[in-house]
């Protein structure tokens, strides 16, 4: 195989990032670049970058992560998966930035502070169900009470 034949990096990076060797598939990919720059290699190094971004967002390296996204898209300005994912990390770099900080743990015995304590309704307290006995003296007095219309 010659080193610099265009088809066979482009075939090489494709097996490499299909096997999941990463290294092999960036090596190829650089020198394919630098022969070339069509569309076939911009796309295939895109997807390396959002695989090496994936597994560095994977290991909570936010900033090698959106590093990689981003040389994916300097060569693929509209590579959608890459700009998903590097809209969510940014998203989570946010939402990161704007969470309020971690409130010190209580000590035994002490009172929790008003916005801690929990306020869910209370549940609502039933009537205890009349014993049998009960129920058959309210519907006799109830009875007793009205004349029936077969009273004259």
């Amino acid at each position: 195989m010659r080193p610099d034949f265009p088809e066979a990096l482009a075939l090489l990076a494709s097996v490499a990032l299909e096997g999941d060797d990463l290294e092999t598939a960036e090596a190829a990919l650089h020198r394919l670049l630098a022969l070339r720059a069509d569309a076939t290699a911009r796309s295939q190094f895109a997807a390396l970058q959002l695989r090496k971004g994936a597994r560095a967002e994977q290991s909570g390296d936010r900033a090698a992560a959106r590093a990689h996204y981003r040389a994916g898209l300097e060569l693929a300005p509209r590579h959608a998966p890459l700009l998903r994912a590097l809209e969510r990390v940014q998203a989570a770099e946010r939402a990161d930035a704007n969470a309020p900080s971690a409130a010190p743990p209580l000590r035994r015995g002490a009172a929790a502070p008003p916005s801690a304590r929990a306020t869910a309704p209370q549940p609502k307290r039933r009537r205890p169900r009349p014993r049998s006995g009960d129920r058959r003296r309210a519907r006799d007095h109830l009875t007793a009470a009205r004349p029936s219309k077969y009273d004259s």
